[in-house]
């Protein structure tokens, strides 16, 4: 099945469905980057940065408190003492809460290994600033300074060690951490990039095919139209496919195939009215001939009638002659028969003329009804 065969609306609906589902893929991908530096986040904010929270807490109240034993030392007012005490005592809860944070917290061997370390050395220094304190509340001083020097001091030296350690270690947790949600980031930035690169290919490849395969047929219906709109009906159409625009081009097939029938049945049409004309101008030429001969017959009739009216004239004339002849011959009745029988001859000859002259006038009447129709 080829493309053309499809119909327009299945076409677009393709092409969009197909950006749809890209759409939806880019969607899908960034929520699960996003989810998982969500993820990581997460795991930087609520433990990483809380362990590395907790180290430097450790390390730092850890310092505050050779501070305070330092202050223990050299302190002479009995409040100022108490408070010294007081103010150790509080870091070192401090200290057990975030050793026990981490306790709970750090899962990596090398994390564990530190954190024992330090549990072991924060026991031999807690033990030696223990004595320093009791040293201090007992009175010997010098003894107090002299144990910090020897033992407490580097006992702190000591747990200073496994402390840099496990902060050095979070720090770089966290640094990991944030390398893989920039990674995740820029990786899901890529992706979603190729995506929308693809997506932009994909639907400008679809929209410059869905596009010719639309307006290639429409131009060519249009030069169609063009063309019958000129007059030419002999262009051939080609149609391809089985979608809208095939069923246009079919349309102006049909339609160009139907006028050129009409033309060819109006042309036949109009020899035949040309012959037809022909037909009649040959009888009017004809009747004309006839109508030419008529009238040289009713010239021939009317000198015709004249020569009978001078006929006429002439019996007339005849008769008038005939009666003086027969007054003539009332008076000379006596003069004999015979004359008397000539004039019955003569009279009889005058009434046969008459008849003709009535058969004559008769044949003139039809000539002249004749020629009436025929002028008609």
């Amino acid at each position: 099945m080829q493309m053309s065969d499809w119909k327009i609306g299945t076409r677009l609906g393709l092409a969009f469905g197909l950006l749809i589902v890209m759409m939806l893929g880019v969607v899908v991908i960034g929520l699960v980057r996003f989810g998982t530096v969500g993820t990581v986040n997460s795991r930087i904010i609520e433990e990483d940065w809380v362990k590395a929270e907790a180290a430097n807490m450790i390390d730092a109240t850890t310092r505050a408190n050779a501070r305070r034993t330092m202050e223990l030392v050299l302190a002479t007012d009995a409040q100022h003492l108490q408070a010294i005490k007081a103010a150790i005592a509080t870091n070192k809860k401090t200290i057990d809460e975030a050793v026990a944070t981490l306790d709970k917290l750090v899962h990596l061997p090398e994390g564990k290994a530190l954190l024992a370390q330090l549990k072991d050395k924060r026991g031999q220094y807690v033990q030696s600033f223990t004595r320093v304190i009791g040293l201090v509340d007992g009175g010997a001083r010098d003894d107090a300074i002299a144990l910090i020097k020897s033992e407490t001091l580097p006992a702190l030296d000591a747990l200073q060690e496994p402390i840099n350690g496990l902060t050095a270690l979070q720090k770089r947790i966290v640094a990991n951490s944030s390398t893989e949600v920039l990674g995740d980031i820029r990786n899901s930035s890529w992706v979603m990039l190729a995506l929308g690169l693809s997506g932009l290919a994909l639907g400008s490849v679809l929209a410059y095919w869905i596009t010719r395969s639309i307006t290639v047929p429409l131009r060519r219906a249009v030069q169609v139209a063009q063309t019958v709109a000129a007059g030419d009906l002999g262009s051939h159409i080609a149609v391809a496919g089985r979608d809208e625009t095939s069923e246009l081009l079919q349309a102006l097939r049909d339609m160009n195939h139907n006028l050129q029938n009409i033309v060819s049945q109006v042309r036949s049409g109009t020899d035949t009215i040309a012959t037809a004309t022909s037909q009649i101008a040959a009888g009017n030429q004809d009747l004309s001939s006839r109508t030419e001969e008529q009238a040289s017959a009713l010239e021939q009739t009317a000198a015709s009638m004249q020569e009978l009216a001078g006929t006429v004239k002439h019996n007339f004339d005849s008769g008038k002659h005939a009666n003086e002849l027969a007054e003539s011959a009332a008076q000379v009745a006596a003069k004999g028969g015979a004359v008397v029988a000539q004039v019955v001859d003569t009279m009889e000859a005058i009434n046969a003329s008459s008849r003709k002259i009535a058969d004559i006038i008769g044949v003139i009447d039809g000539i002249a009804f004749q020629t009436n129709i025929l002028a008609l």
